[in-house]
């Protein structure tokens, strides 16, 4: 699978980042501070078509996805690069991609178990999306790799912390995966979060 960004994608980040520099200075920040206009206002990103990144182009938008969106984001100054490498070390160093297999392939032929799957789902994400903001608190710089950012949250984790990583793991290895078993594993993921 390939995840470098298309030239589409460059090209938007590039004009973002120009776009920014240029109509988004430090001094037109200070003034907006100030009762100023908020320079670059919602009609000249309008104008440039940031607003309607992911408005599909029948309805006169872009037509583009959330990535899209995130390479924007990510060129005017959101880290968004690191956090998406966290997220996947997370994901590589709790066997988080098994865990979500698992929980995909559970049954969704009757409305209930649709749910139940759909809610465990989402709950995983939320859990993983926790941790990852948890071990981006940690960073000093945002050239900090993700690697060494998920290694150090590791590093610090207490008692309690390294109990749940470690029925985490077990209930991976376990024979059974039917809801229950799953439902105590997303929970076990909580367990992980610091306070």
């Amino acid at each position: 699978m390939n995840f470098d960004l298309d030239q589409d994608q460059l090209d938007a980040a590039a004009g973002a980042r120009r776009f920014f520099t240029d109509q988004a200075s430090p001094a037109a920040a200070r003034a907006a501070l100030e009762d100023g206009p908020v320079q670059p206002g919602r009609q000249a990103l309008a104008d440039i078509g940031f607003l309607g990144i992911t408005v599909a182009e029948a309805h006169g938008g872009a037509g583009g996805s959330l990535l899209d969106l995130a390479v924007v984001a990510e060129d005017t100054g959101a880290p968004i690069a690191l956090a998406g490498r966290v997220w996947q070390c997370l994901a590589e160093r709790l066997d988080l991609v098994p865990l979500r297999e698992l929980v995909t392939a559970l049954p969704r032929d009757r409305r209930w178990p649709a749910m139940a799957r759909a809610s465990l789902r989402d709950d995983l994400t939320a859990e993983q999306t926790a941790l990852t903001a948890e071990v981006l608190r940690t960073r000093s710089a945002d050239d900090d790799g993700a690697d060494v950012l998920v290694a150090r949250w590791v590093d610090r984790w207490d008692t309690g912390q390294r109990r749940a990583a470690t029925q985490l793991a077990e209930l991976a290895a376990g024979d059974a995966h039917e809801l229950a078993e799953l439902v105590v594993a997303v929970r076990t993921l909580r367990g992980l979060r610091r306070g």
